[in-house]
């Protein structure tokens, strides 16, 4: 029985992994909305690339629309606050 349980939540995580991919669309999308926010440069290449692929890793396309029209004021999601500060202590 624990063993059924156990195989039971890993296929779980694998299966909502699988399914948390963007399509290149939504990629370009979110990259293109983070990098042409500001002055285009080396840094901010590399943050929003790892900003989209935190997106990417977490959400599928249905699933980060639905995100984006219930998170409410995006700046102050504790979310996307995660992702930002990840990215931004990884690129320092």
């Amino acid at each position: 029985m624990k063993n059924f349980i156990i195989t039971f939540f890993i296929s779980l995580i694998l299966t909502n992994i699988a399914h948390a991919k963007l399509s290149k669309d939504y990629w370009n999308e979110i990259f293109n909305g983070c990098y042409y926010s500001g002055i285009q440069v080396k840094k901010l290449k590399a943050y929003c690339t790892c900003y989209t692929n935190k997106f990417s890793a977490n959400f599928s396309d249905e699933s980060v629309l639905e995100f984006i029209e219930t998170a409410g004021d995006l700046t102050k999601n504790p979310t996307v606050i995660k992702y930002t500060k990840q990215c931004i202590n990884k690129h320092k």
